[in-house]
C-alpha cells in the first residue's frame, strides 16, 4: 500500500519539475494564480497543497495527480 508524501517530499517534486521546465518560482506562482510566497513555502515543504491546488499543479505540470499524493517504490 502507498504511503502519503510529506510536504517536503511534494515540494522536491514541485522544485524538480519546475527545473525540468527552466521556470522561475515567479512565472510559476502566476501561472497557478498563487503568490510567489506562497509556492516558494510549497516547495520548501513548509505548507501543504489545497485540493485545487494539487489538481492545478497536476494539470501544469502534467502530472497524474497521484504522484503528488502517493510514494510509489521508485520515489523512495
Amino acid at each position: 500500500m502507498p504511503r502519503i508524501l510529506s510536504n517536503k517530499e511534494v515540494g522536491e517534486i514541485l522544485r524538480t519539475a519546475r527545473s525540468h521546465r527552466d521556470m522561475t518560482q515567479d512565472e510559476v506562482a502566476l501561472a497557478l494564480r498563487i503568490s510567489r510566497s506562497s509556492y516558494a513555502r510549497l516547495e520548501s515543504g513548509q505548507r501543504n497543497l489545497t485540493r485545487s491546488e494539487i489538481q492545478d499543479v497536476a494539470t501544469f505540470y502534467h502530472l497524474p495527480v497521484s504522484h503528488l499524493l502517493n510514494a510509489r517504490e521508485n520515489q523512495i
